[in-house]
């Protein structure tokens, strides 16, 4: 990890590294949804995936879960990312049927639907670990 690493360098990772399955972003501060979009569309073994901290907003999540790592994708870490929504975390849970690990603290524009999409979409001991902030 490293709080240099930019687009360029995730987009190089990711078409490069098809068998990646585990990749920390956390602090990145250059990191956008470009990253996501690449890491979804290139990398089918992802199945932890840490973007704390950076500049990713819906789009990314999405494009993320939407690609080949859907089904294989079982912790998102997205603590601290400002521009997230409850978009964000009803899309991982509709798309990633592995999730058991989803963190979402700090995020100020997540509301009470996020919660409620939690008990809506997930079953009974599926998630092993949420977090989030109530604003």
């Amino acid at each position: 990890r490293s709080s240099d690493l930019t687009d360029e360098g995730v987009l190089a990772l990711a078409l490069n590294c098809r068998l990646l399955q585990i990749i920390n972003l956390s602090g990145c501060f250059s990191i956008t949804d470009v990253s996501l979009h690449a890491l979804g569309q290139n990398c089918k073994f992802l199945h932890s995936i840490d973007f704390s901290a950076t500049q990713v907003t819906d789009d990314g999540v999405i494009a993320l879960v939407s690609g080949t790592c859907s089904q294989s994708i079982k912790e998102i870490h997205m603590g601290r990312c400002v521009n997230l929504t409850d978009e964000a975390v009803e899309a991982v849970l509709t798309c990633c049927p592995q999730i058991y690990i989803l963190l979402f603290h700090g995020c100020p524009l997540i509301t009470d639907r996020s919660r409620e999409a939690l008990e809506l979409l997930v079953g009974p001991n599926k998630i092993k670990q949420v977090t989030w902030t109530v604003y």
